[in-house]
């Protein structure tokens, strides 16, 4: 979601509040309506995603090796100076090596069939792909994105499967390093093979077209008016929304 949940400090501590996210947040697994109060150890979890685990004061335990964790003093945006209380987030670094369940997608089978599959290097996320997600989100299109997950973990493949099995179009934002991606390969192939949509959205005019792709209709972003191409793109998917659900 484009804002998923937020953090309030109150007289008693801190709540987070939902803010009508896609996924949902829970507290220790349960649903958060409106607002929660989180605890001492309470896990927060935002979606499917992202876990988080809330210690107010974390003490050390006798005979406690604590050189695997790493204190992160939290920071005010407003002030730019960091919180001097004893408010921390502590980061177990032996945890972060266990592998991770299964969680795939979030969703239950077929949760994704509206969605729109967005393929991307990553290193294309920050400077256009973000923007393009929200852009898209704010026309009403549900769009699916693998960011949040590990390539190559298992939470990765099964999400993976599920989108590209469900989702009905595919963007593939076109770069050097999104053309040269095994990954990027494997799903736009997978889409082409079921014959579904896939429209290609050139970010960079020097990029070698896949020989699979020449004869796809294309977007080019134009740089000096990069919202005329994205609302060109908006109007190309619901275009084909109106031919797939009159």
């Amino acid at each position: 979601s484009r804002f998923h949940a937020r953090l309030n400090r109150t007289r008693d501590g801190y709540e987070v509040e939902d803010l009508n996210s896609t996924n949902g947040t829970h507290v220790n697994d349960a649903p958060v309506t409106g607002t929660a109060p989180i605890n001492e150890d309470d896990m927060l979890r935002l979606g499917s995603g992202v876990q988080l685990q809330y210690i107010a004061s974390r003490m050390r335990l006798p005979g406690e090796d604590t050189s695997t964790f790493v204190r992160r003093t939290p920071f005010d945006i407003r002030t730019g100076v960091s919180d001097k209380t004893d408010h921390a987030l502590y980061v177990n670094t032996r945890d972060s090596e266990r592998p991770t369940a299964t969680l795939g997608s979030g969703l239950k089978p077929g949760g994704l069939e509206d969605h729109i599959f967005i393929a991307y290097a990553r290193d294309d996320w920050e400077r256009f792909v973000a923007g393009l997600t929200v852009n898209l989100q704010d026309a009403g299109l549900n769009v699916w994105v693998d960011q949040y997950l590990a390539q190559g973990e298992a939470d990765w493949r099964d999400a993976m499967e599920q989108a590209l099995y469900e989702c009905w179009l595919m963007v593939l934002i076109l770069s050097p390093r999104s053309a040269a991606s095994s990954h990027v390969k494997t799903a736009y192939r997978h889409f082409m093979n079921r014959d579904k949509p896939v429209i290609p959205f050139v970010l960079d005019p020097n990029v070698t077209m896949p020989v699979e792709l020449a004869k796809r209709r294309t977007i080019l972003h134009d740089r000096r008016d990069p919202s005329r191409s994205v609302n060109k793109l908006i109007f190309e998917i619901k275009e084909m929304l109106k031919l797939i659900r009159p």
